[in-house]
């Protein structure tokens, strides 16, 4: 049995993201923030974030330009599998992770965009602090 690419994490992070950023949109750390604590109820670590961008990238699932989330034709695809799969809401990471491992995939590969895991790295905690401000009970 081959060995799994995409953690639970790395799921987790591309179901909000296609669930919450359409393609061609700008990346929206806050969104994405947000969107794992619905489907989750947790706050996706920074380093789940950082580890689940550099695999979408290195695998040529997804391209980030002018911090602008671009999914590949593969990408898409996997998202359309996920979609049309059967299951409620909370079965979405699990879902994606079996349709991110499959091994029906062909991974063209890709590059890490630096100013996105930038982002990423500068922003996380006014991102987190943000959503939390805003969506916690007082």
């Amino acid at each position: 049995m081959p060995e799994k690419i995409f953690s639970v994490s790395d799921a987790w992070v591309f179901t909000c993201l296609y669930y919450h950023q359409e393609n061609h949109s700008r990346f929206d750390l806050r969104l994405l923030i947000g969107a794992a604590d619905m489907l989750n109820h947790a706050i996706l670590l920074e380093e789940e974030i950082l580890s689940a961008f550099e695999k979408l990238q290195t695998t040529g699932i997804l391209k980030v330009r002018y911090l602008k989330i671009q999914y590949s034709e593969l990408g898409m695809e996997i998202i359309e599998k996920a979609k049309r799969t059967r299951g409620g809401l909370f079965m979405r990471v699990e879902i994606t992770e079996k349709k991110l491992n499959s091994t029906r995939n062909k991974f063209q590969g890709g590059t890490i965009n630096k100013t996105v895991m930038n982002h990423i790295k500068n922003g996380y905690r006014t991102a987190v602090d943000s959503y939390c401000t805003a969506h916690m009970p007082k």
